[in-house]
């Protein structure tokens, strides 16, 4: 629901995707009126909402206190050239965290990793693991130990449309013990 995302997708649209099959799904917004993702969650029956903007600990209250049983999964752009500093949570009151690389102030979609290295061992249980993370990535990711990785921009074609043989090589990676 990011209006400057390739990914955007109406509510319309996400109506038909969320008919379509019976899964838990995940409205990603950037920035967006609590309203908005309110009316969208509710909606759509989400399982989670994940923010990609400026976000406080004020917006994630709100948010929880009006979708309570809704998981709230707030992103934290990380600047794909920084070194020698410590990942840090911005907020507190989100259920789970995505480090995604950013680059040039572009956060997602950027097909490039961050420095693993400077992940805290004690966020990692609350993370998944973004940026960059393709086929020939996830061994390396898997090792970071963060509760999950999310894939997004390396199992897609040009057009923004999901690879099915990426994906199934992804799967296969992430199930091969190494």
């Amino acid at each position: 629901f990011a209006p400057h995302s390739k990914r955007c997708v109406t509510l319309n649209t996400a109506i038909a995707i969320t008919q379509s099959a019976p899964l838990n799904y995940v409205g990603v917004f950037v920035d967006a009126p609590h309203d908005t993702i309110i009316h969208s969650a509710k909606t759509l029956n989400l399982w989670g909402v994940q923010l990609h903007g400026t976000e406080t600990d004020d917006d994630i209250r709100i948010l929880k206190s009006t979708l309570p049983h809704i998981t709230i999964i707030k992103a934290i752009a990380i600047d794909a050239n920084a070194k020698n500093t410590t990942i840090t949570i911005p907020c507190e009151t989100a259920d789970y965290y995505v480090l995604d690389t950013s680059v040039q102030g572009q956060s997602g979609g950027t097909g490039q990793t961050f420095d693993w290295s400077l992940i805290p061992d004690i966020i990692k249980p609350r993370c998944l693991l973004s940026g960059g993370i393709g086929v020939k990535e996830i061994p390396k990711a898997t090792q970071q130990q963060c509760m999950g990785l999310d894939l997004n921009s390396k199992l897609e074609d040009p057009e923004y449309t999901k690879n099915q043989s990426r994906i199934q090589q992804a799967f296969d990676a992430i199930t091969t013990k190494h």
